[in-house]
């Protein structure tokens, strides 16, 4: 088990955990700014988000090395962005 995921690529923390943030929240951003015009984009934005979790999960345990623990207050910036948005 150890040999298989040393072989695996690396998961960086950095740009991959960036793009996974940026994917949700621009998601985010089109269910907020559009619901007003389009009342199921809530929804729609709800199952795209529960397969894009899980499509990730995925990524993250069967195609990646295990990533290092780092602890983290919070969510950073991304906090900001989303209160702008909502």
């Amino acid at each position: 088990a150890i040999e298989e995921q040393y072989v695996m690529e690396e998961y960086d923390t950095t740009l991959d955990l960036f793009n996974d943030y940026l994917e949700m929240v621009i998601q985010f951003g089109y269910a907020t700014l559009f619901s007003c015009s389009f009342t199921l984009a809530p929804l729609m934005a709800y199952v795209n988000n529960y397969v894009e979790l899980r499509v990730d999960a995925w990524k993250i345990c069967t195609q990646s090395r295990r990533p290092l623990p780092g602890g983290a207050e919070d969510i950073g910036t991304w906090q900001s962005v989303l209160e702008l948005m909502s």
